[in-house]
């Protein structure tokens, strides 16, 4: 009986393969005019409009959907604390900005390192392109925050702050980015004899770069080079290998998305509050976000010095642990979740991209 059932759980999943090949041949045949029209509106831009339109990558496209202007849902607020001898004033943090991010060239082809820094998200005949904005000012996007009215900000005031820029709009004539400058800061562990503190908070939107774009970004403001570990190299492979890659992704593909509609549809597990008639609200149909406390990365480092691991097998293990705790917390059996975990393709440029 149990052979039996196992056979035709596997027939049911060929014929939906099957059915998905299908599909996907015909999305692909569909998508063709939709290809063709996206290179030949890049070209007659590039040659009608030269160094004011460029068209945005589809990773970033994809992510530029977003509701930038009214409630933006993928904008991301980085926290920075910084420690010297002497007090810093938002001229030292604009003239920074200015040498090593803003006015920065890359040495190989000598031109800005991060023009979209300069531009603005603008739609084109359908499509989001970067546009060049005639009138930027630095003060614009580096400044001290308006509240602050100098007294030192603690940790909580700082997370309830990045909590609050998480949802604030981007203006459609300005960059989608801003670093705001708290002069003054209280950090949350024992502060160091004769040194002062200040913060700093980056928000930008997702379409502008993803995580490891933001890093070696943000190691590029400081007086350290990026670690080696930013480095990501594509493993160089003969024709066979990749031949053998493709022709496997081209077979398995359909497969595993059969696998995934028949045996491993969501379950409604997420309920965290009810509507005004009692009835629960899914939180697949709303965004939400979360700020833990911050966790030194010594913590992780000796995790994963004893334990003879990585250091992301130690932060997915913890991130994974986490969403146990939640869910016995609230008496949840959902069995499998599904938790997809994006990670940079080979090769990943020094310049702010959606290389993923």
């Amino acid at each position: 009986m149990e052979l039996f059932f196992t056979f035709r759980i596997f027939v049911k999943k060929l014929v939906c393969s099957i059915i998905v090949s299908v599909v996907l041949v015909g999305v692909l045949i569909l998508s063709t005019p939709i290809f063709l029209y996206r290179k030949v509106l890049n070209k007659f831009v590039n040659y009608n409009n030269p160094n004011v339109l460029t068209m945005m990558d589809s990773r970033s496209a994809a992510l530029a959907v977003d509701d930038m202007q009214g409630n933006p849902v993928v904008s991301e607020v980085f926290s920075m604390v910084l420690e010297g001898e002497n007090q810093l004033n938002i001229e030292d943090i604009r003239k920074t900005f200015r040498e090593k991010a803003l006015e920065y060239r890359s040495a190989e082809t000598g031109r800005l390192q991060y023009p979209e820094l300069r531009q603005c998200v603008t739609v084109y005949k359908g499509y989001p392109f970067w546009r060049n904005i005639k009138s930027f000012k630095l003060e614009d996007y580096v400044y001290v925050h308006p509240e602050y009215k100098g007294e030192p900000y603690n940790y909580q005031q700082l997370m309830k702050l990045s909590c609050k820029l998480k949802s604030k709009p981007f203006p459609g004539d300005k960059a989608i980015w801003e670093l705001i400058f708290i002069p003054k800061f209280i950090p949350h562990w024992d502060p160091k004899p004769n040194r002062v503190y200040s913060a700093l908070l980056y928000r930008q939107h997702h379409c502008l770069a993803d995580g490891f774009s933001k890093i070696k970004f943000l190691q590029q403001l400081s007086f350290h080079p990026p670690p080696s570990f930013m480095k990501v190299k594509a493993p160089k492979r003969d024709w066979i290998t990749t031949a053998l890659i493709y022709s496997a992704l081209v077979l398995k593909l359909p497969f595993e998305i059969a696998d995934l509609i028949l045996t491993r549809q969501p379950k409604e597990i997420w309920k965290f509050s009810k509507n005004s008639e009692g009835v629960s609200i899914n939180p697949t149909m709303k965004y939400m976000g979360a700020i833990s406390k911050k966790i030194p990365l010594k913590i992780i480092k000796d995790l994963k010095n004893k334990h003879e691991v990585s250091f992301s097998a130690v932060a997915i293990t913890a991130a994974t642990a986490a969403m146990s705790s939640l869910m016995l917390e609230l008496d949840t059996n959902s069995g499998d979740i599904i938790m997809p975990m994006p990670f940079p393709m080979g090769n990943h440029p020094d310049q702010l991209r959606n290389h993923l």
